[in-house]
């Protein structure tokens, strides 16, 4: 038997839009199951300058099934408007948002 996966990273390797979200949803939905309940899944957006509408819809869908589960997210942004996104629309009630230089 395996020990239990009590933190995991999922690394996006550019922004986050309605043309790539289905296969960033499908790698993120695998990790997140292989996580154990009550751990810490950290998502890295260092590399996103933009997410769109359809991006934002995945990040929130994402944190909402961790959720259930226990599971906290952490979003690691370095772009300011990125940040700002994320601010505005209050994820940081539901999500650690960390602010990073893309080369930390």
């Amino acid at each position: 038997m395996h020990p239990p996966v009590t933190a995991a990273n999922y690394v996006a390797a550019s922004d986050i839009l309605s043309t790539n979200a289905e296969g960033i949803r499908a790698d993120l939905g695998r990790i997140a199951a292989q996580v154990s309940d009550n751990s810490i899944l950290t998502i890295d957006l260092r590399a996103c300058r933009l997410v769109d509408s359809v991006g934002l819809n995945l990040i929130v869908s994402t944190i909402k099934q961790c959720r259930t589960r226990g599971i906290k997210i952490r979003l690691l942004v370095a772009h300011p408007n990125l940040h700002r996104i994320l601010t505005f629309t209050r994820l940081g009630q539901y999500a650690d948002i960390v602010r990073e230089s893309a080369g930390a």
